[in-house]
């Protein structure tokens, strides 16, 4: 069986990837600070959070994601000393990704609020 991926591209597109579409996902919005505050980190948080603050996202599993163009473009911070990972586009500061630990597993929880298609 042939495996189905969903493109992935930050908003200038220089970082590309693909996320395959066999497995589990979860998709959900997410009203924490720390979301919050990231997408204020990254400068453009009315792009990024819906009307009341919230990010779009989807879960899953950390090998269904994959970057395909400009992963020297990746980079990651963290909120606080001991706080999650977050990646983003360094190019665009594009949210690309969060790793989170669940009780199946790892996670990547992605922002899908700022990735654009490629046309």
């Amino acid at each position: 069986m042939t495996t189905t991926h969903h493109p992935l591209r930050c908003q200038c597109g220089t970082l590309q990837g693909r996320v395959a579409l066999n497995g589990l996902s979860n998709q959900l919005v997410c009203y924490c600070r720390d979301c919050q505050a990231f997408a204020r980190y990254l400068g453009d948080a009315e792009r990024i959070l819906d009307h009341q603050g919230g990010s779009t996202i989807v879960q899953v599993a950390p090998d269904r994601v994959e970057i395909t163009q400009g992963h020297d473009q990746l980079a990651a911070m963290r909120l606080s000393p001991n706080g999650l990972l977050r990646w983003y586009a360094a190019c665009c500061r594009t949210p690309w990704a969060t790793p989170c630990p669940t009780a199946k597993g790892p996670s990547w929880a992605c922002c899908t609020t700022a990735w654009t298609l490629p046309r």
